[in-house]
């Protein structure tokens, strides 16, 4: 008797165990689908007004363990200064709300060149680019996707939307502007420039593509490495949570297949320095870009701002190809 009461404690003890070893793998299932909703809302949403780090750099231990569970308010863009030439306002209307953009024109111009900002940027960020493209003879056409600067919104979908912003613009240029039309992007700004092509039927005469993520899953790794915090390898919750708050798959918002419907003219842009997108993602856009293309790589740039590390070889690669097309 004594010795079934034994097995029968002992089956007991083995059942709370079994069962408390699901409880804790559910709490954790619980937990890490918690923290990648969150850092897809954040990703996602601007917060007006916000001055949050992007960085894990110079947080306390308690505030990175924070940032981890809760991700990072991204302060939404807006432009600081304006042109320091004279220029023009241009107001529109996109599926996504009013854009807004600025026409830098030269006294006689070649072709039109419509500049896209990258993630987390504005057309402010953008003029350096803007100046450069007009003193090459061409009008600079920047414009603020919707959630950034001037135009309406707080909300990226990191470059899936955005290209009807994109759309606008160009059938704007088209129509108003005529001529050659070009079309000129950085990061979060170049995968919109493909997506338009590929996928919103927009014909620029070339594009130029700087420093693009090759998939929404590269671009969630980049993310976790800006912020210098774990990846943990969550990047599929992070799109499956992406996809659900913001209604489309974001599994298949990928520029390297964007960049197998892209026929026009293509230089690809990227910076060895560059800590968000990888040399891996760059050869697989430019292996996939089925027109004519060019890759240039600038050794001292990084993910942002090239045109200021090596202005001389970037103003002399662009203008050698756009005069080309």
């Amino acid at each position: 008797m004594e010795v079934v009461e034994k097995l029968k404690s002992k089956k007991s003890r083995g059942k709370k165990w079994i069962k408390g070893i699901l409880y804790t793998l559910f709490f954790l299932f619980l937990l890490v689908n918690f923290m990648a909703y969150m850092h897809a809302r954040k990703f996602t949403n601007f917060k007006p007004g916000a001055t949050g780090q992007a960085t894990a750099t110079g947080m306390s231990q308690k505030e990175v363990i924070k940032t981890l569970f809760l991700g990072i308010d991204v302060p939404r863009p807006e432009n600081t200064v304006k042109p320091n030439i004279p220029f023009e306002e241009i107001s529109l209307i996109s599926e996504n709300g009013k854009i807004a953009g600025w026409l830098l024109e030269p006294d006689s111009a070649i072709g039109t060149v419509i500049i896209a900002h990258g993630y987390k940027s504005c057309m402010s960020k953008m003029l350096p680019y803007g100046y450069a493209i007009r003193d090459m003879g061409y009008n600079a056409l920047l414009f603020d996707s919707s959630g950034s600067g001037d135009s309406e919104g707080n909300h990226c979908t990191i470059g899936y939307k955005e290209s009807k912003d994109l759309k606008t613009v160009f059938d704007y240029a088209n129509q108003k502007i005529g001529g050659d039309i070009y079309v000129l992007g950085t990061s979060m700004g170049a995968a919109i420039a493909l997506r338009a092509v590929a996928k919103d039927g927009i014909r620029p005469k070339a594009i130029i593509a700087q420093c693009p993520f090759a998939t929404m899953q590269d671009a969630s790794k980049g993310r976790f490495r800006e912020m210098g915090v774990p990846y943990f390898g969550f990047g599929h919750l992070l799109l499956f949570w992406g996809s659900v708050q913001n209604g489309f798959n974001t599994f298949g918002h990928n520029p390297s297949e964007y960049a197998q419907s892209i026929n026009v003219p293509t230089l690809l842009l990227w910076g060895a320095k560059d800590q968000r997108v990888t040399r891996a993602e760059t050869d697989l856009i430019y292996s996939e870009l089925s027109g004519k293309k060019e890759l240039v790589i600038f050794e001292n740039a990084g993910h942002s701002g090239v045109i200021i590390s090596e202005p001389m070889k970037w103003k002399s690669s662009v203008r050698q190809f756009l005069n080309k097309y």
